[in-house]
């Protein structure tokens, strides 16, 4: 399906209508030209399956996360309310942007080193759809594609909720989490991947100055 096919269904070709139509298609394509091809970043599988389907610029990748920090992508709640097909930008309008910034839902596109130790032993990882407490007041701009500003959410570990490929792994049998009574004959949960490597869950890093 092409990127004018997909505009006929959200945006008719009417000559109201004409000159937003261009104003998408333009956009769209600058900020194609802000993408690497698929696996030039060397990024995770996951995540550069990802970066293409949902439109995530290079600039989002251009540094390194340290500590327990994390960097956040934010998405809708429903692909359709901001995509095309294929991850053609459908309506990048204020109200669009503004129910986007809301959804508490996002692609885990970074992570610092303590970070990934409480996360991979959670079953999380980069390139997971997230959800996560939404009261970061902080936004970084990582890309400005034809005037329009591309920002993350940097946060900690500890912000985020849950992950919808955690449960998806759990559903399909990728994962389990099982559990053991430890020497002091407390019962103690475990995630238990695939081919049965036992992995404890780590509570995030907290730090002296956080309440």
């Amino acid at each position: 399906m092409t990127a004018q096919v997909d505009l006929d269904k959200v945006l008719p070709a009417t000559p109201e209508n004409e000159a937003k139509r261009r104003e998408l298609l333009a956009l769209d394509a600058a900020t194609r030209k802000r993408m690497a091809p698929k696996g030039k970043l060397r990024l995770p599988e996951l995540l550069d399956r990802r970066r293409l389907e949902y439109g995530i610029t290079d600039g989002a990748f251009k540094q390194a996360l340290a500590y327990d920090r994390i960097l956040l992508w934010q998405i809708p709640e429903h692909k359709e309310e901001t995509f095309m097909e294929g991850g053609h930008i459908v309506m990048p309008d204020q109200a669009k942007d503004r129910k986007r910034h809301e959804c508490p839902r996002g692609i885990l596109i970074g992570a610092g080193a303590r970070a990934l130790d409480s996360l991979r032993s959670n079953g999380i990882d980069i390139g997971h759809i997230v959800w996560f407490i939404n009261s970061q007041p902080w936004r970084i701009v990582v890309d400005i594609v034809e005037g329009k500003r591309f920002q993350a959410l940097p946060m900690n570990a500890g912000d985020l909720i849950g992950s919808e490929d955690l449960q998806r792994n759990l559903e399909t049998g990728k994962c389990r989490i099982v559990s053991r009574e430890n020497e002091h004959g407390v019962t103690e949960h475990f995630f238990e991947d695939e081919n049965g490597k036992v992995w404890k869950p780590q509570q995030p890093w907290i730090g002296d100055d956080m309440p």
